[in-house]
């Protein structure tokens, strides 16, 4: 009996993946729940191995095997409601909530009652009828592991080309587990015994699900989080299959042949399952999926693409942006998918047009710097106007853009346009099925979408302009309203002191004056600066300051910050004191993040890149996501601050660009942030020579 041996060996693969997942794995719900449910398979194959052995106590042991099976129900219900789902514990609704509860007494009901009122006893031991206890607890079992299969189904559904590639072997493992357990049992209802020649399929998956799930851990990060569209997770196919398989299950029931005629219907369950497991796979990989496409299309059909339904898919999905960070994602989302790539880069021209920056990406590093204006690439995308693969861009472009195309993998690129000026770059990534290339059919789609997407941006771009010129001149009129309110509670005030020489004496007058003094005049009167400060564009008085020198200065106006200076005696071309306020701005955000870390140092550079002059500004604060920098960073009136407007490093980023440099940002969740600022480069004035008379000195 092939049994024994795969108990087995599943026995020590879930000890082995629960050694690992103690130690090597991070501790959270996920992870916990993962475990608990390998332990519980685990438990399940050492019950009945031990029945089928014939060691003493068989009561023991069935009981130990029914624990087994009723744990799996809470643990992988926990996984299927939690696993990469955005704000897991927060969105889990109160009936997912109440069938896990229930669940959670599964085990304690299997403990508690007798073993052999709760399941079938293995043929070669004690026969036994099922009676209604056991015919309701095995259907209550069934009941939950299609819920699991019905909840994993949804996290598939409403996954993306990129997250699928991440999590797809763990739904697969944890599929075939709850699938495995609706076959089992579902024979042992309909059986009245349960059947030893389907054993062996629970030991089988559960060494197959177990490697699904140490391959992801090692070669791939499950940690991505998927929003679950309510109107996606009712449209299940798992409901259907099951269904089915019942339906089938039930026609060749007690049939002494299987459909196929030359294996017994047992042999024909087990190859069946074992397929569609395969099947499953295979459909779920994005490169087969690809391969079985084209060679469908290349033999098939005349026109590689309905050019009508991938432009009614595109437009569908960035019309469906509500925000510039979206609609990047939903550009590279329908490259990557139509296309058949493993990730894309957007670049977008920095705010003085001298560099094109990391806009967003998927499934990419990101570069290791801003892409200059006169690079290689930029000249090649212009100068062609058309997407250009990797073979192409490394003949032209020499060894820097070679090592580009080396370092991240790429495919190719193709230029946003518009008109004769380069809008934007996307950088493709490797193609999902290898040896793909690209075709002419291809390039004119990719120009086409291209064209589309460029619009888009600029539209957006626009709008979002429209909208921030609007906001600021709202801002201007409520300004000029409360500073005429300011200067009326100023003059209030200043009656207050006036009536000072005749009630200074009066205790209860006294009171008022210093709740006045100390409450509204101060914070009226900063209210009025800070409003003051709002942005706009003014003449700069241009001259070659040392970024050194100036850092100093700004540093001695902070008495008590911890910063330390470093770097050449590099100058810039700037308005000096406008420069100061973006240095004492960004000196003063680097203290604030870095305060609830024991003050470390603010480590301040001076140094050139690429024909620059650069100062950065580091701090070992809170730090920023992605999302935070991209969405609201340099949005004026968005901050994070209780005291704060939100123009500060707006202003910064306005009078650096008024100076035709970018000021950028690097930073990473709980380890800091940096600030660069790049102004175009100047030479210090020479010192005028020492006279050689020397000093006259006073006696």
């Amino acid at each position: 009996m092939l049994y024994p041996a795969l108990a087995q060996i599943a026995i020590l693969f879930a000890t082995g993946y629960l050694v690992f997942a103690a130690v090597w794995r991070k501790k959270n719900a996920v992870n916990l729940a993962l475990i608990l449910g390998v332990f519980f398979l685990g438990l399940l194959e050492l019950g009945t191995l031990l029945q089928l052995s014939g060691v003493h106590g068989n009561i023991l042991l069935r009981r130990i095997a029914n624990i087994g099976v009723a744990g799996l129900a809470p643990s992988w219900f926990l996984f299927s409601i939690i696993f990469a789902r955005q704000n897991a514990r927060a969105r889990i609704s109160s009936w997912r909530k109440d069938v896990f509860y229930v669940l959670c007494l599964f085990p304690l009901i299997a403990a508690a009652l007798p073993a052999q009122l709760l399941s079938v006893a293995i043929p070669q031991n004690e026969p036994m009828l099922i009676t209604p206890v056991t015919l309701a607890w095995n259907g209550a079992l069934v009941a939950a592991f299609i819920l699991i299969l019905v909840q994993l189904e949804s996290i598939l559904a409403n996954s993306t080309h990129a997250a699928r590639w991440h999590i797809k072997y763990v739904l697969v493992g944890s599929g075939v587990i709850a699938a495995t357990q609706v076959l089992l049992i579902s024979q042992t209802i309909l059986g009245k015994a349960i059947d030893p020649s389907l054993l062996a399929i629970r030991p089988a998956t559960t060494i197959i699900a177990i490697t699904l799930f140490v391959f992801t851990h090692v070669r791939r990060d499950d940690s991505v989080s998927i929003y679950i569209s309510p109107r996606l997770a009712y449209k299940s196919l798992v409901l259907f299959s099951v269904g089915l398989y019942l339906m089938l299950l039930a026609l060749f029931h007690g049939r002494q042949a299987s459909p196929l005629g030359f294996m017994s219907p047992s042999l024909f369950i087990v190859v069946v399952f074992l397929g569609g497991i395969l099947l499953l796979v295979v459909l779920l990989s994005e490169r087969a999926s690809r391969t079985i496409r084209g060679f469908i299309q290349t033999h098939f059909y005349t026109d590689r693409y309905d050019y009508r339904q991938e432009w009614m898919k595109f437009t569908a999905r960035i019309s469906l942006c509500k925000n510039s960070a979206d609609l990047h994602h939903a550009i590279l989302f329908s490259y990557c998918d139509t296309f058949g790539l493993v990730g894309a880069t957007l670049l977008l021209p920095s705010r003085g047009r001298d560099a094109f920056q990391d806009a967003s990406r998927i499934e990419m590093d990101p570069l290791e710097c801003a892409v200059p204006a006169d690079a290689s690439l930029p000249a090649l995308l212009l100068e062609e106007r058309s997407p250009m693969d990797a073979d192409a861009l490394e003949k032209r472009g020499g060894d820097e853009l070679a090592e580009l195309i080396a370092r991240h993998r790429l495919s190719g690129a193709l230029p946003l346009l518009s008109g004769e000026n380069l809008a934007g770059i996307i950088l493709l990534g490797p193609a999902i099925a290898a040896g793909d290339v690209f075709t002419k059919e291809d390039i004119d789609l990719m120009t086409a979408l291209a064209s589309q997407s460029h619009t888009a941006l600029q539209n957006l771009q626009l709008a979002e302009e429209l909208s921030q010129a609007k906001e600021l001149e709202v801002f201007g009129k409520i300004s000029a309203s409360l500073t005429h309110d300011l200067k009326n509670h100023v003059q209030s005030l200043g009656l207050i002191l006036a009536n000072a020489k005749n009630y200074i004496h009066d205790p209860e007058f006294q009171e008022d004056m210093l709740d006045s003094l100390s409450t509204v005049h101060s914070k009226m009167i900063r209210l009025i600066e800070t409003l003051r400060q709002v942005p706009r564009r003014s003449y700069l008085e241009l001259a070659p300051h040392s970024l050194k020198e100036l850092a100093h200065e700004v540093r001695r106006t902070l008495p008590g910050a911890n910063i330390r200076i470093h770097g050449q005696d590099v100058a810039a071309m700037a308005d000096r004191g406008e420069l100061a306020k973006v240095l004492t701005n960004l000196f003063l955000n680097a203290v604030e993040a870095s305060k609830d870390n024991g003050q470390p140092p603010i480590e301040v550079g001076v140094t050139t890149e690429n024909g620059k002059a650069v100062i950065r500004v580091q701090d070992q604060g809170c730090g920023m996501d992605q999302e935070f920098i991209a969405r609201h960073l340099f949005k004026p009136f968005s901050s994070t601050k209780g005291t704060g407007l939100g123009i500060g490093l707006y202003q910064c980023r306005e009078i650096v660009a008024n100076h035709g440099g970018r000021l950028e940002v690097a930073s990473t969740p709980g380890a800091g942030s940096t600030f660069s600022v790049h102004l175009p480069l100047a030479k210090l004035p020479e010192a005028e020579p020492k006279s050689d008379i020397p000093a006259r000195t006073t006696p």
